[in-house]
């Protein structure tokens, strides 16, 4: 089976998904992964990965993304940010 694995954030949100696809690959699976570009050098060397483009980085970075991905922010708040991050 052919397996992606994408996550974003910091180094240790890449961890437990490393951990994830070895465990994966030792069970036979072709593991690829989706991570920022500064983190795709984490990645095992038997193994694809593709890196996010900046823009990416900039969305998540930008104050709605950072709204849509916090934690205590209002629904309200959360909904208008997510209307404006998927019309971009």
């Amino acid at each position: 089976m052919k397996i992606l694995l994408a996550s974003i954030g910091t180094q240790g949100d890449m961890e437990p998904f490393l951990a994830i696809g070895e465990k994966l690959q030792h069970r036979g699976h072709e593991v690829m992964y989706l991570f920022p570009a500064q983190y795709c050098s984490l990645v095992p060397k038997d193994c694809k990965s593709f890196d996010m483009s900046e823009k990416f980085d900039q969305l998540v970075e930008s104050e709605d993304g950072k709204v849509l991905m916090g934690g205590k922010i209002g629904f309200f708040k959360k909904i208008r940010s997510q209307q404006i991050l998927f019309s971009i």
